[in-house]
């Protein structure tokens, strides 16, 4: 009778076992990775790029009121196809800059609708610009005159 070498049928099993393993690791991290790249909540629905060239809110009219220390600024929304979640007002003057934000959770702020256009109060000292960020993406920059 044939003596058997066990370490040699022990080595075959303990390939098959580091296959097996491997093939189920590699599964299951693309089953992760799969279900994060697919996620709504971490793609944002439009990038930076198409933001600016398709310009989904724009800056109608921008002064500064000296009697009551407020810009006025007006926003015309162009079109539906981009999904407005935040609207950033950035005032920048030589001394600093402030910012205003205006999203789905504030209360006290609304989102422009499609071809709607809305005034927007900001309180600050004299500022020289009023830069427009739509989802953390710049959108325009204009000089702000006295009205």
């Amino acid at each position: 009778m044939q003596n058997l070498n066990k370490n040699g049928l022990s080595d075959v099993v303990t390939s098959v076992l580091l296959i097996f393993v491997a093939v189920v690791a590699v599964i299951a991290i693309s089953a992760i990775i799969l279900k994060l790249v697919n996620n709504p909540q971490l793609s944002p629905e439009a990038s930076c790029a198409t933001i600016s060239i398709k310009n989904p809110v724009e800056i109608y009219k921008v002064c500064y009121n000296q009697e009551t220390k407020e810009v006025q600024a007006i926003l015309k929304r162009n079109s539906e196809e981009i999904n407005i979640n935040l609207i950033e007002f950035i005032l920048n003057s030589q001394i600093e800059s402030n910012t205003w934000a205006c999203s789905s959770e504030c209360p006290n702020c609304n989102i422009l609708k499609s071809e709607q256009t809305k005034t927007y109060f900001l309180s600050s000292e004299k500022p020289e610009t009023l830069a427009i960020n739509v989802n953390n993406c710049p959108v325009q920059s204009i000089k702000v005159n006295n009205c």
